[in-house]
């Protein structure tokens, strides 16, 4: 009999089989997934003891899936409401995103002066304003406020 379990020998196993003595031992089941944390994402990295091409079957033996590990990254989105585009961050959990550099805005109604970034609510609307370094612990969007500095100035002459 062959158990394929996941890691650190939890109680849930991911397939059982029946494979005669003697004959190749090929997993054909599911991949394993181990679910994110906070801070860490996993990736199936195979089984221990390892399954290599020609093993066969020499009596019961038991498989724990193993994953490799890596930094759980959060993007935060910078919307610059009509400005200069502003690159997004890939922020580690528990890190600071790192203030851009202030967008820029005109268009045909002026020039506008960059008031700083906002959280964005739930419903779409502007919350308070931003101060770096921001900790990130979640997914944020930034927007950018504005006001108006010069408008434009339409002349007609005849």
């Amino acid at each position: 009999m062959m158990i394929y379990k996941e890691e650190k020998g939890e109680e849930k196993r991911v397939k059982i089989e029946d494979i005669e003595y003697g004959q190749p031992i090929v997993y054909g089941g599911i991949k394993p997934t181990k679910d994110p944390t906070d801070d860490t994402t996993y990736t199936f990295a195979g089984w221990n003891p390892a399954l290599k091409s020609g093993d066969t079957v020499t009596g019961n033996q038991t498989y724990i899936a193993t994953y490799t590990s890596s930094a759980r990254l959060y993007l935060v989105t910078f919307d610059s409401d009509g400005g200069s585009e502003v690159e997004a961050q890939h922020v580690r959990y528990n890190y600071n995103a790192v203030e851009p550099k202030d967008p820029t805005k005109i268009d045909k109604f002026g020039t506008y002066k960059f008031l700083g970034w906002h959280y964005v609510k739930e419903d779409g609307t502007l919350g308070e304003q931003a101060t770096f370094p921001i900790e990130i612990t979640k997914a944020i969007v930034l927007k950018a406020k504005w006001e108006m500095e010069k408008r434009a100035e339409v002349i007609f002459r005849h």
